[in-house]
Formats: structure tokens, C-alpha cells, sequence
């Protein structure tokens, strides 16, 4: 894959992040935060809006100091990327201070009838893939980025632990359903928003929000089993807390609609538990219901 300028860039910067240590790299996340507060920027402006969609029971004082460490937490995701793709296997897992019920992944793989895994954009996501692909057999769906260069760094971080990336497309649905009778584990991120067409709309923080479908066509189609989880960034460069959730029955023995209704309630849960580290800068309602107006449309 050829290598571009913007790659080079990019490359530059994960190989500096993985010089310092894990305190340290949080602290320089958190002054880029700081400083994308003060500064105007794309990102800040699309949180604001969306925070106030989401959060009306919060007022203009609370939600910008909600947006002041959302802004904080988006520097640490990009400065930790560096130790996660870097550094030893073992360094990268010893971070991981804590983990609900790491008997419900466990359990659920050994029946060998494949793991349906939802990660949402909560926390340091990027972790997670480390610690699956360890310890059991791991596909994670790929949406490439435009940038080959980019996309060389990303890959190359993602997949050295042994995770297969599947790029999202219709060869790729097919190779995750035959990766769910292998058994395997699939990873999938819930809450990005697929083209129209491509989803149906349902509740999330009492918007209508366009869901992908995919994973509840597999959590109903499959008897593999569902679970959530997201990897809580803790304070002060500390490490990592790892919070595994069964779903609720009706994902897999629902409706399509019940079912996305239910993956979007669950997620919405678990992001109120800890709503700084949500991707907030994600222009996640830009596809309305009909007769619905843009809500982004003045942001530029």
C-alpha cells in the first residue's frame, strides 16, 4: 500500500506518542483537548450541537463543561494510539486494571457458536482489539479511510496482535457470517451511521437516529451471542477499566426493530455512565427521517 503525505504525518505522530509513558500521553491528550476548546474547530462545533440534542435536561453551563472534557478525552484518543499500536503485547494488556465479568466472554465462546462483540465509540476503543485477538479468534469490521496511508498505519496497528479485518462491504458481511459458524469472535462498532438505505431509525438519546442493521440481522440470523463492551479511559494516566454487558434478550429473539432499538438503548446506557468519553464530534444524526430538517447544516 502506497504511502502518502498524510500518512507520513500520521505515522510521525503515533511513533512520537509511543515514546512517552501512559500518564504522560494522557496529559498531552488532554492539553490538545484544551487547546480544541479555545481554538474554533469542526469537531467542537458538531459536539455542541449534538450535546445539546441529547442532553436538554442540561444546561448551556453544564453541557459546555461536559464539551470541555469531551475535548479533553477526543486528545487522549488519538495520543494513546501510539503506546496500543506500539508497544510490547504485554505492556499494551498489563494497562487493563480492572474487568466486569470477564466470565461472560468466556462462557459465551466456549459454546463455540461465535461472539457477536459491539463496541461502541465509548472510551479507548482501539484497546480492545489487543485483547480480544490474544486470546481468541477475532474479526474486527474495517471501514478503510480514504487515505491509503492512513489506512496502512491503521492496519498494520489493529491487525498485529493476529485480528482479521474484514472491510465493511458485501464480500465482508459474507465472510462474517462464515466466521460466526467457525466460531470465531466479531467485532463490531454499532453506532456508526450507514448510508441511507442501509439502516433503519431508531431511539438513541431521544433522537431518531439511523442504525446500521448488520448487527441485528446477525445476532437474529445466528445463534452466536451478543455482548457489549467498551474500554473506560480511567483518570490521571491510570490505565483501563474493561465493562462487559450481556444484552437483553430481544437483540437476538426481537423484531429488526425491536432488535436495533434495544443495541441503541444499551449503548445510550453505558454512554451515560460516562458521557466525556463518547465520540461526540461524530455528526451521528446528519441523516434525518423524511420531512425532517438537516441539523448540521450551519456548522461548517
Amino acid at each position: 500500500m502506497r504511502k502518502t503525505f498524510q500518512g507520513r504525518i500520521f505515522a510521525g505522530l503515533i511513533w512520537c506518542f509511543a515514546r512517552l509513558s501512559l500518564r504522560s500521553n494522557h496529559a498531552l491528550g488532554r492539553l490538545f483537548g484544551w487547546i480544541a476548546m479555545r481554538i474554533p474547530n469542526r469537531s467542537q462545533r458538531v459536539a455542541r450541537r449534538n450535546l445539546a440534542l441529547c442532553f436538554v435536561d442540561k444546561s448551556d453551563a453544564e453541557r459546555e463543561t461536559l464539551l470541555a472534557q469531551m475535548l479533553k478525552q477526543t486528545g487522549c484518543n488519538l495520543t494513546e494510539l501510539g503506546l496500543i499500536w506500539n508497544h510490547p503485547t504485554e505492556q499494551v494488556l498489563s494497562m487493563i486494571r480492572k474487568i466486569d465479568q470477564p466470565e461472560l466472554l468466556a462462557d459465551a465462546v466456549a459454546l463455540g457458536k461465535g461472539v457477536l462483540l459491539a463496541s461502541p465509540h465509548l472510551g479507548a476503543w482501539e484497546l480492545l482489539s489487543p485483547y480480544l485477538s490474544t486470546q481468541f479468534d477475532t474479526s474486527v469490521l474495517y471501514r478503510e479511510p480514504k487515505d491509503p496511508g492512513i489506512d496502512a498505519v491503521i492496519q498494520r496497528g489493529r491487525s498485529r496482535q493476529g485480528a482479521r479485518l474484514i472491510e465493511a462491504g458485501p464480500a465482508g458481511i459474507r465472510t462474517l457470517y462464515r466466521d460466526l459458524k467457525q466460531g470465531r469472535l466479531i467485532a463490531i462498532l454499532p453506532d456508526q451511521q450507514p448510508k441511507r438505505g442501509q439502516g433503519e431509525f431508531a431511539p438513541f438519546f431521544g433522537m431518531q437516529a439511523l442504525t446500521m442493521t448488520l448487527f441485528s440481522k446477525l445476532a437474529i440470523k445466528s445463534d452466536a451471542v451478543p455482548i457489549l463492551a467498551w474500554m473506560e479511559r480511567l483518570p490521571d494516566g491510570e490505565g483501563y477499566h474493561l465493562h462487559l454487558r450481556a444484552f437483553p434478550d430481544l437483540v437476538s429473539n426481537g423484531t429488526m426493530n425491536e432488535s436495533i432499538a434495544a443495541v441503541n438503548e444499551a449503548v445510550e446506557n453505558e454512554v451515560r455512565r460516562c458521557p466525556a468519553q463518547y465520540q461526540w464530534g461524530y455528526k451521528r444524526f446528519s441523516i434525518r427521517p423524511e420531512g425532517e430538517p438537516p441539523l448540521y447544516q450551519d456548522l461548517h
